[in-house]
């Protein structure tokens, strides 16, 4: 991006995990960036967070308004399979009807509308999916984020950015996947695993700055945004240890099967990231060592 005119970017859920992240990235950037969260006003990295309710559509469109953003980066979401499982009518709310609206006010707007997705919406019978495979979500969350790429979809200058499991230390009190595991293997926890489960990792870093990268550029479509390694969850677990100096001992793997849910969990969600790589070589693309040694234990 450098050399470029810095565009006027909207970020809707600058309070969450990835929100906060790109939201770092900007600012470190020099971006101008409005910053939505639905919690209370509060200041992160110099900016402070606007809090809008994304369901009160007259709201949202008067702070979309007063934003006039060039890029919508939209991470907001209902993004836990439990969450949309106990209460479907809000993750429809959530994650379709606020994605659909905000499409259209972006299209008003003239605005790019970049929408984040998940390697959920594939059934894991194969993995390693690449971006014109047919989705087949097993969870009412995946539907809801197909639905979701639909609606944006229906605007030509969009992008649906579709991610991998992403991880890092969570900022201030939000604890992440990543904390939760190091505190069990500090705590010397014995911590169950899934072997028969894959993902492509992403460190969420890596992720924020190709999500921009993408979103500043004029590459519109889908692409995908996986880690350059595919990994159970028990090898995911184990390299965790390893690298940071605890014991990989402590971590036992287990069996899909072993552990009831209230739905299917799919098998083998890797995304194949190699358009991204094709598109965007120069971006930083860390490996799980590479990304956890820069950890202070």
């Amino acid at each position: 991006m450098p050399g470029t005119r810095m565009q006027r970017i909207l970020i809707t859920g600058s309070g969450g995990h990835l929100g906060s992240c790109l939201l770092q990235t900007c600012q470190q950037l020099g971006m101008p960036t409005v910053a939505w969260s639905h919690r209370t006003s509060e200041v992160f990295c110099g900016v402070t967070l606007r809090p809008v309710e994304l369901l009160e559509k007259d709201l949202v469109a008067e702070a979309f308004r007063e934003a006039e953003p060039e890029i919508v980066v939209h991470t907001a979401a209902a993004s836990t399979i439990a969450a949309c499982h106990a209460d479907p009518t809000r993750a429809k709310q959530v994650n379709v009807e606020v994605s659909s609206h905000l499409t259209e006010l972006a299209e008003a707007a003239n605005a790019k509308m970049v929408i984040l997705s998940t390697d959920l919406v594939f059934d894991g019978e194969r993995g390693q999916y690449h971006e014109q495979d047919v989705v087949g979500p097993l969870s009412h969350y995946g539907g809801t984020k197909v639905m979701a790429e639909q609606v944006v979809k229906q605007y030509p200058n969009h992008v649906v950015i579709r991610l991998s499991l992403l991880y890092a230390l969570g900022e201030g009190s939000e604890s992440t996947f990543l904390d939760r595991q190091i505190e069990a293997l500090r705590q010397r926890q014995p911590c169950n695993l899934f072997v028969d489960e894959w993902r492509t990792p992403l460190w969420t870093p890596d992720a924020a700055q190709a999500v921009l990268d993408i979103a500043c550029s004029d590459y519109q479509g889908t692409i995908h945004l996986g880690g350059p390694e595919r990994l159970s969850r028990f090898e995911w677990g184990c390299r965790i240890a390893a690298t940071l100096c605890f014991n990989p001992e402590d971590i036992s793997p287990v069996s899909r099967a072993s552990v009831p849910a209230a739905e299917p969990r799919p098998r083998d969600v890797s995304l194949d990231s190699s358009l991204w790589r094709e598109h965007f070589p120069g971006g930083v693309w860390h490996t799980c060592e590479e990304a956890l040694a820069g950890i202070n234990m």
